[in-house]
């Protein structure tokens, strides 16, 4: 499980990915080629920190995900998933910190 906190805050995470999610996000990682997915898969159990501009790119990159997502026959678990990924980088943007993850 991989818990997320926002920077300065590593006492209290506000967002996990489950074991189960881990699965889904390493078929995202395959199957797309979006730089926040792959940092976030590759550095799964090292702790991945990611920066403002990062984040900014990386939720351009979702939005539009969940868009192709919407339109293609892929599973509703993937769906949701970028909708939690949206959600959870939208929220570090709006607090302007960091995302810092740990791997618990």
């Amino acid at each position: 499980m991989l818990s997320i906190h926002l920077q300065n805050t590593k006492t209290q995470g506000f967002e996990c990915i489950t074991y189960e999610e881990e699965a889904i996000l390493h078929e995202l990682s395959e199957h797309f080629d979006i730089q926040f997915i792959t940092k976030l898969w590759k550095g799964f159990y090292d702790d991945p920190v990611f920066s403002l501009t990062e984040l900014s790119e990386a939720q351009l990159a979702l939005f539009d995900l969940a868009s192709r997502l919407k339109k293609s026959a892929l599973s509703s678990p993937q769906l949701h998933f970028v909708y939690k990924l949206i959600a959870t980088v939208s929220y570090a943007l709006c607090h302007r910190q960091n995302l810092c993850c740990l791997s618990d």
